[in-house]
């Protein structure tokens, strides 16, 4: 079996997947990753996440990323905030 170099000439002919994954506020961040494949020209054919991960993705399969991305550029510091989840572990992994 060959292996073949992507480039920007030929990544047409390749099947693209994009796998994306948790985190919860810092999952917002993938959408950075999808403009960016976006502005190269570069075009996803498979998603897949866990977590924020799959919502992101679902959101970008459903053609609504433009919208999502809007309202999150409008939230508070508050409101974004509220997404992370700070555990403060009461014991290590022995007792």
């Amino acid at each position: 079996m060959t292996s073949q170099k992507i480039t920007k000439e030929n990544v047409s002919q390749f099947k693209i997947g994009l796998a994306l994954g948790s985190g919860s506020a810092r999952g917002w961040a993938h959408i950075g990753v999808i403009r960016a494949l976006q502005e190269e020209g570069i075009h996803v054919d498979y998603v897949a996440g866990t977590s924020i991960g799959a919502i992101v993705g679902a959101i970008f399969s459903s053609g609504e990323i433009n919208t999502v991305e809007k309202w999150i550029e409008h939230l508070s510091w508050r409101q974004i905030l509220s997404f992370v989840d700070v555990v403060v572990p009461r014991s290590g992994l022995i007792d």
